[in-house]
C-alpha cells in the first residue's frame, strides 16, 4: 500500500506529547516492507511555517523535525497531472455545499481547502491513502470515488 501522511499526522508522528503519537507510531511500525509512506511537499512548507511562528525556544527543535521528515519520508512533488482532478474536486466541492462561483463572501471558505484539495488529488494521482484525523475527507470520498483516507487514531 502506499500512504500519504498530512501535515497534521507528521507533527502528532514527532511529538511525544501529542495525543495520537503512540497510535500513528504503532501504525507506522506495523506497516510491511512492501508498504510505502510519503509526504507532500506542501508538509514541508507547512511544518516550516509553524517553524517560523514558534517561539525562539522551539526554533531548533522544530527545525530538526523538518529535516527528519525528509529523511523519514518520500518527499513528493506538487505533480500537474493532479491539477486536472483538483480542479475538478473544487468545482464538485463549491456545488457540494451550494456554493454559487460568483459569492464573494464563499470564496474564502473555499480557499481555505486547496491545500487539502491538492493532497487529495497527488492522493488520486499516486493510488495512495491519504491519512488525516480531518473529518472533511469524508465528504470528498462522495464527490470520487477513487480517493480513500483513513484515520490511524481511532
Amino acid at each position: 500500500m502506499r500512504y500519504l501522511l498530512d501535515s497534521e499526522t507528521v507533527s502528532s508522528f514527532y511529538n511525544e506529547a501529542d495525543k495520537h503519537y503512540e497510535a500513528i507510531n504503532s501504525k507506522i511500525v506495523s506497516l510491511s516492507d512492501d508498504d510505502e509512506v510519503y509526504i507532500s511537499v506542501l508538509t514541508l512548507y507547512e511544518l516550516e511555517y509553524g517553524r517560523a511562528n514558534a517561539p525562539k525556544e522551539l526554533l531548533s527543535m522544530l527545525q530538526t523535525r523538518v529535516q527528519r521528515a525528509q529523511s523519514d519520508f518520500i518527499v513528493l512533488p506538487v505533480a500537474p497531472e493532479g491539477a486536472g482532478i483538483f480542479g475538478d474536486l473544487k468545482k464538485a466541492l463549491r456545488v457540494y455545499w451550494g456554493l454559487k462561483q460568483e459569492d464573494e463572501s464563499k470564496k474564502k471558505q473555499m480557499k481555505q481547502h486547496n491545500i487539502d484539495l491538492i493532497l487529495v488529488s497527488t492522493v488520486i494521482t499516486k493510488n495512495a491513502i491519504l491519512v488525516s484525523t480531518d473529518k472533511h475527507y469524508e465528504t470528498i470520498t462522495k464527490l470520487n470515488t477513487k480517493f480513500q483516507y483513513e484515520n490511524w487514531t481511532l
